[in-house]
């Protein structure tokens, strides 16, 4: 290689250790274009409006140039783009006629390394099946101590049984011959199916002979059911001796029953004829008795109807007690009402009689002759309010005070009096 293509190749060395985006900034020249653009743009920044002909000029060049400037840029990028494809393929091609050179050999040396490995793996299998087959042996010869375990526990064995299998497994060897790295698991297991099969040995033993007991005493029940069925026999027939005894015995005692059971009739027919006799008596007593219950209810009853009577008589009379009370309650509220009626005319004519009289006076003093009659005062000029108008109190005083009188009887003075007459009498000897 001459020293162009050494640079050449070094700069495509260099670009391709370079990300994707930075081979584009080269291939784009995007340092330099970013200043070369951005100044482009400011160049036609003051175009603001187009208002004529040479604005118009202005602002199409500027398009121009910037349109030229992108349709450089999007070339660029494509011949970029096409180059790359270019040289992409050119790669894969390359990459073929190099692969071709070293392929035919990497097959070889694989079918080398296989086939080695296929050995490899046969003799893994086989070692592995070695392996197996050892440790299947030593398992079935520790399963062969445990099924002397499962033997002695079978139900059915006897002792017998099981003291013979314990014998069988004491004498077997252990050795590491069988039971290689598992010796101590072969020895360890052998004991603990040894004292399972003993204590095993120990139950069965425990039950042989409790079932030896068992039949014994099955024996001696068999033995003691038959002195027992011979001694039911016995009893058997003793009872039909005795059923026989008991029978003649049973004739002699129903002839016995049968006149005592006449006898028994007469003497019922007897008791039952006093009996309707003594009740007859009773009937009759109970009816006399009842008689003179009758009676002295009936006494009764008309001494409390009478009580009635008497009481009802009370209850009137009390009740008319009540309402003449009441009248005479209202009427010494009707004397109490006329005494204050009549108080108040009284007190009134007295006034009407002092009126006239200070009438009179003042009449006489000026020498005016009386009139043939004397008016009557006009009831407004009786002021009820009037200092000088005595009360109901005051004119009951005056009676009191003056005729030694009580108040009832004031009151009921007053009540029998005649103020119209005593009015009209006034008037005239007014007049």
């Amino acid at each position: 290689m001459n020293a162009t293509s050494k640079n050449e190749v070094a700069m495509l060395a260099q670009m391709s250790s370079l990300p994707p985006a930075q081979r584009a900034a080269i291939v784009l020249s995007s340092d330099k274009s970013r200043v070369e653009l951005a100044a482009l743009v400011r160049k036609s920044a003051s175009i603001l409006t187009v208002t004529n002909i040479d604005g118009r000029k202005e602002a199409h060049a500027a398009v121009m140039l910037l349109t030229n400037t992108r349709t450089t840029i999007r070339a660029t990028g494509k011949t970029a783009r096409e180059d790359s494809t270019a040289f992409s393929k050119a790669v894969i091609a390359e990459e073929d006629v190099l692969v071709a050179i070293i392929e035919p050999e990497e097959a070889r040396l694989r079918n080398l390394r296989d086939g080695f490995d296929a050995i490899e793996k046969a003799r893994k299998a086989a070692e592995l099946a070695a392996e197996m087959a050892r440790t299947t042996k030593i398992t079935d010869a520790l399963e062969a101590i445990r099924e002397y375990g499962a033997d002695a526990a079978f139900i059915d064995k006897t002792a017998a049984a099981t003291q013979a299998s314990i014998n069988s497994l004491e004498a077997m060897q252990i050795t590491d011959t069988i039971y290689q790295e598992r010796l101590a698991e072969a020895v360890e297991l052998k004991a603990i199916t040894l004292a399972q099969m003993l204590d095993i040995l120990s139950v069965r033993v425990a039950a042989e002979a409790a079932e030896v007991q068992r039949l014994a005493d099955i024996a001696a029940a068999d033995k003691l059911r038959t002195a027992q069925a011979e001694e039911n026999a016995r009893v058997a027939a003793e009872n039909q001796r005795i059923a026989a005894e008991n029978e003649v015995a049973a004739q002699k005692l129903a002839a016995q029953q049968v006149a005592l059971e006449l006898a028994a009739r007469q003497q019922r027919e007897q008791a039952e004829a006093a009996a309707k006799a003594e009740e007859a008596r009773r009937a009759e007593v109970a009816r006399l008795e009842q008689v003179e219950r009758d009676r002295t209810a009936a006494e009764a009853q008309v001494k409390i109807d009478a009580e009635l009577a008497k009481l009802e008589a009370a209850r009137k009379a009390l009740t008319d007690e009540q309402a003449a009370a009441e009248q005479r309650k209202a009427d010494a509220l009707a004397a109490e009402q006329m005494a204050a009626r009549v108080l108040a005319d009284y007190a009134e004519a007295l006034l009407i009689d002092q009126e006239f009289d200070v009438y009179a006076e003042a009449a006489r003093a000026v020498e005016v002759s009386p009139a043939p009659s004397r008016p009557v005062l006009a009831p407004d000029l009786l002021d009820a309010d009037d200092e000088l108008y005595p009360s109901d109190g005051d004119i009951l005083d005056v009676l009191l005070e003056q005729f030694g009188l009580t108040a009832a009887e004031a009151i009921e003075r007053l009540a029998k009096f005649d103020f119209a007459a005593e009015y009209a009498a006034l008037i005239t000897k007014a007049a």
